[in-house]
């Protein structure tokens, strides 16, 4: 009796388990999981969307009919968002805190302090 001849992966997703024994099937999924925990603690810390990506690169090399093939997972996760300062330009043209149109009040401590009057409780 003869063996069916193998006919090897047909889908994407066959080919992936050949890959190091079954490791880069197993490396995608555990990235996969790991993006979408990511995405659903940024989405809900930040109350924005969360986007992110994954790549699947195989390199393939055929040689005296050998094929080899590396597979590498990586993701790409949302930034966390960047916070925004308001800044103005002083005359010289360098980025300043404080507004050189609007005068400043210099606040000073007049007696040295004296006749201050300690905080009281009510």
């Amino acid at each position: 009796m003869t063996e069916p001849a193998d006919t090897g992966a047909t889908t994407f997703s066959d080919f992936l388990q050949l890959i190091n024994h079954g490791d880069a099937e197993i490396t995608a999924s555990e990235r996969l999981r790991e993006m979408l925990d990511t995405l659903r603690a940024h989405a809900a810390e930040n109350q924005v969307s969360a986007k992110g990506s994954i790549t699947v690169k195989i390199d393939l090399t055929l040689e005296r009919g050998m094929l080899k093939a590396k597979a590498a997972i990586s993701i790409k996760t949302p930034a966390p968002p960047a916070t925004e300062a308001t800044l103005f330009l002083s005359r010289e043209g360098n980025p300043t805190a404080h507004d050189p149109r609007q005068g400043r009040l210099n606040f000073a401590t007049t007696n040295g302090g004296a006749g201050e009057t300690a905080p009281r409780t009510v």
